[in-house]
């Protein structure tokens, strides 16, 4: 008796040829079983995506999968497409930090028709400082249509960005001691 092998780790291609190649029926059936079982669990998806789910919980729903892992894992991925040679996943972290910074600069900037801080600050701190520093940077330099800016869209930190990015446990338990207080919310 031949020991039944396992085709769940082939690619789909890779699938369709050994079907084309097999030679018993015993192959032919494992290999179709296979393909219908992946056919199953992409109707599966489509008919959670089509219930209004995000894919990624649908996809991990249909899977087995933990989603809060599999967005782990995604993003840890999309830091290793972002790594440059030479460059540490810190420095990676980092860089995508200030870019994802810069962004949100911008946005607050447009939202906030260029008042992003309060007169005593202006001339005297640099705005983008408010969106990588600690909260106690915001309670005294930003304006009220910047503090409500961030209580509309949120603000993450550099710590917070890393665990979030790497999920690394220690990052993580640094990131729980963050200051999420800007002070009094105020209408923009």
């Amino acid at each position: 008796m031949t020991k039944a092998r396992d085709y769940t780790k082939l690619t789909d291609d890779q699938l369709t040829d050994r079907l084309a190649k097999a030679k018993t029926e015993d192959v032919v059936a494992a290999l179709i079983a296979e393909i219908e079982r992946r056919e199953q669990i992409e109707q599966r998806i489509a008919e959670l995506v089509s219930a209004g789910w995000e894919y990624r919980d649908a996809y991990a729903e249909a899977y087995g999968l933990d989603p809060e892992q599999l967005a782990q894992q995604e993003r840890a991925a999309l830091v290793r497409e972002n790594r440059l040679p030479g460059e540490s996943l810190e420095q990676t972290v980092d860089r995508m930090f200030t870019e994802d910074a810069d962004r949100r600069y911008a946005e607050a900037e447009k939202a906030c028709r260029g008042h992003m801080l309060v007169k005593e600050s202006e001339g005297k701190v640099n705005p983008r400082e408010l969106f990588c520093g600690p909260a106690s940077r915001i309670r005294k330099h930003a304006s009220p249509e910047l503090k409500a800016w961030f209580y509309a869209n949120g603000r993450i930190t550099w710590r917070e960005y890393m665990a979030h990015m790497l999920g690394r446990a220690r990052d993580i338990e640094l990131a729980k001691n963050v200051d999420r207080d800007y002070g009094e919310a105020v209408a923009a």
